[in-house]
């Protein structure tokens, strides 16, 4: 019997941030970021993480979470770099994004490594497939980056930003052109993501341009 032809599910980005906040209330409640992603992955959910050489030459992905949601596979490589800490700590939350989101749609698709994933997306219509991301990545950026936390680091980080260009004698507008990167910068630093999930998150949650 043909599987019915794939299709990403219809979910709002509200229901997205609502599902990464029970997330984050239910394991990080205690927690300060950045959150420690990996543990929970292993310990909580009981969903092995089983290092597999090559997979990002070969398949363009960091961390993959198999369809019977009891394994995901990472670059070996990459998890054993510290300097990747903080990429793979947003690619194993968009992997629980896939998890939380996803599992229902998942159904009927199994893959069991990475020659079957990689089948079974080319199989996906591409803005299906786009969608799938979008939703995992939105989720895992709402999960790390809590709104209220980042509010309160982007105005400490926004009167340092300030000092730093006025004692420099940057002028106002290169303040208005780089202030955004520079806070960017410094806040990712205390949630364990790169600059780039911030400054989205900066404009996901619209806290940009500052309300000052």
């Amino acid at each position: 019997m043909t599987p019915k032809p794939f299709r990403a599910p219809f979910i709002t980005f509200e229901q997205i941030r609502e599902q990464a906040d029970a997330f984050r209330d239910r394991y990080f409640a205690d927690a300060a970021p950045p959150f420690d992603v990996e543990s929970v992955i292993e310990f909580d959910l009981n969903i092995r993480i089983n290092p597999i050489r090559g997979i990002k030459d070969r398949y363009d992905i960091d961390a993959l979470l198999l369809s019977d949601f009891s394994t995901l596979i990472v670059d070996t490589t990459e998890y054993m770099d510290t300097r990747m800490r903080n990429r793979l700590r947003f690619s194993f939350a968009h992997e629980l994004g896939h998890l939380c989101l996803h599992k229902a749609a998942y159904a009927g698709y199994p893959f069991h490594d990475g020659d079957e994933w990689l089948a079974f997306s080319q199989t996906i219509p591409d803005s299906d497939y786009g969608w799938m991301e979008t939703h995992a990545n939105e989720f895992a950026g709402r999960l790390l980056v809590p709104p209220d936390l980042l509010k309160a680091e982007v105005a400490t980080a926004w009167m340092a930003a300030q000092a730093f260009f006025r004692a420099n004698n940057f002028a106002e507008t290169r303040l208005a052109e780089y202030a955004k990167d520079y806070i960017a910068n410094a806040v990712s630093k205390q949630f364990g993501v790169s600059s780039g999930v911030v400054i989205r998150r900066l404009d996901r949650e619209r806290l940009w341009p500052l309300q000052t």
